[in-house]
């Protein structure tokens, strides 16, 4: 399963894309951000990790098939 995370660096929201080096320009959108990494997991049934500034793990979206299977939020 490919894992799709979105992060706060250096004041913008950044997409860690798993094996590749290109991905999206970063944007301080951070909607914006969430809703190009769950169309990128939907399309491969993949998750999307959505983290805090410190890091942590707010909220995931996993996704099977071409709808979202859960939604688990933490914090």
């Amino acid at each position: 399963m490919k894992v799709f995370q979105v992060v706060r660096r250096a004041g913008t929201w950044h997409v860690h894309v798993p094996d590749t080096s290109s991905g999206v320009y970063p944007s301080q959108d951070k909607a914006q951000m969430v809703a190009w990494a769950c169309d990128a997991a939907r399309r491969v049934a993949g998750e999307v990790q959505v983290r805090d500034r410190g890091g942590r793990v707010e909220t995931v979206y996993s996704y099977a098939g071409s709808s979202p299977e859960n939604e688990v939020r933490h914090g």
